[in-house]
């Protein structure tokens, strides 16, 4: 059990760097090569197609989540409505990407959270929040405005990268990786 965590540990580590590396361009070639990647790493299939750009919404919040029936393994703004509630998420910033990919072995859930705050304000954030809900951290890098975190519960595993956003609106790019095994 513990060998099959830490090698989640190290997929949800390069997926975040992928995630990172892409930025947050939101070109629907960028997104589509993103979640083939990741579909690749984890064995899984990627559906779905990008969706609109960022637009202004409230902070993420998931008792605010809408549907996204006839969506749900593409990209959205929303969190799915099966998003898990023990999942901590940055709530001074704006989610401009959520996806679901389902395959036999669990589900991927992916959010994008884009915030004007500091980088090292949100990593500590979820540093105190993750273990407060129940998560054990068994991995934390902190390098300036570049950082990643990964941490388990049950059979859930959360993959944490804070990069500076591209978008010249904000100042950190969050995301957030989910994935759980059956």
């Amino acid at each position: 059990m513990r060998r099959a965590l830490r090698g989640t540990g190290v997929v949800l580590a390069i997926i975040v760097v992928l995630v990172v590396a892409v930025g947050c361009g939101h070109s629907g070639e960028t997104d589509t090569a993103a979640a083939q990647t990741a579909a690749t790493l984890t064995g899984t299939t990627a559906t779905g197609a990008s969706g609109p750009g960022p637009t202004e919404q409230g902070p993420p919040t998931i008792a605010a989540s809408s549907s996204t029936a006839g969506a749900a393994a593409g990209i959205s703004r929303a969190l799915p409505d099966d998003f898990p509630l023990d999942v901590p998420l940055y709530s001074s910033g704006t989610v401009t990407e959520a996806t679901k990919t389902a395959a036999d072995t669990g589900v991927t859930y992916r959010v994008i959270i884009q915030s004007n705050d500091d980088g090292a304000i949100i990593f500590d954030w979820y540093k105190t929040e993750l273990p407060k809900a129940g998560w054990t951290i068994t991995m934390s890098l902190a390098n300036g405005a570049n950082s990643m975190m990964n941490a388990t519960k049950g059979t859930m595993s959360v993959a944490l990268g804070l990069a500076n956003a591209t978008d010249g609106e904000h100042k950190t790019l969050v995301s957030v990786i989910v994935m759980t095994t059956q």
